[in-house]
C-alpha cells in the first residue's frame, strides 16, 4: 500500500476518533520530500536545510540566491545542460549572472554533495559558474566533485 495513502487513512480515522470524544486531533503527515530546484530564477531565491539541484539553475541579472548556513545542497549529476540556448558544461551546473550570498560558518558550513553515484577522482558536476555577476560571497563553503 502507498504510504501517502496509509497515512491518510490513518490521519483520517485519528481525528474522527479524538473528534467522537471530544480530543483534539492531530495531524499526522508523511516526511516531506526536500525541494528541487532547476532552471532560470529572477528575484529572491532562498536555499536552507537541505535542497535538490535537479537541473542547471541559473541566477538571472537582478536576481539574488541566498544559501543559509548549514544548508546541504544534493546535486544531482546530468551530462546536458538544462539552461537554453547556455552551453558553459555540459554537466550540471550553478550558473550565477545576479548576486550569490553563501552564508555558511565555520560551525554550520553549506555543504554541495552528489547525490547519486560518482566516480572517484572525476567531476560529476560543472560546480559554480560566475558569468558577469554581480559581487556577493561564498563563506564556509564545501563543493564536492565538481570541475575545477
Amino acid at each position: 500500500m502507498d504510504m501517502r495513502i496509509s497515512l491518510y487513512k490513518n490521519g483520517l480515522i485519528a481525528s474522527v476518533f479524538c473528534l467522537f470524544f471530544g480530543l483534539s486531533p492531530v495531524t499526522l503527515s508523511a516526511a516531506e520530500a526536500p525541494p528541487e530546484f532547476s532552471g532560470a530564477y529572477s528575484g529572491q531565491l532562498v536555499w536552507q536545510g537541505t535542497v535538490v539541484m535537479r537541473d542547471d539553475v541559473l541566477i538571472l541579472p537582478g536576481a539574488e540566491l541566498v544559501i543559509r548556513p548549514g544548508t546541504l545542497v544534493r546535486v544531482v549529476p546530468a551530462e546536458g545542460t538544462k539552461i537554453d540556448p547556455e552551453y558553459l558544461s555540459p554537466l550540471t551546473e550553478l550558473l550565477v549572472r545576479g548576486r550569490l550570498d553563501v552564508q555558511g560558518t565555520a560551525e554550520a558550513p553549506v555543504r554541495f554533495v552528489i547525490d547519486g553515484d560518482a566516480v572517484a577522482g572525476e567531476p560529476a558536476w560543472a560546480g559554480i559558474t560566475f558569468d558577469r555577476s554581480e559581487p556577493g560571497r561564498v563563506a564556509h563553503a564545501e563543493i564536492v566533485a565538481a570541475e575545477m
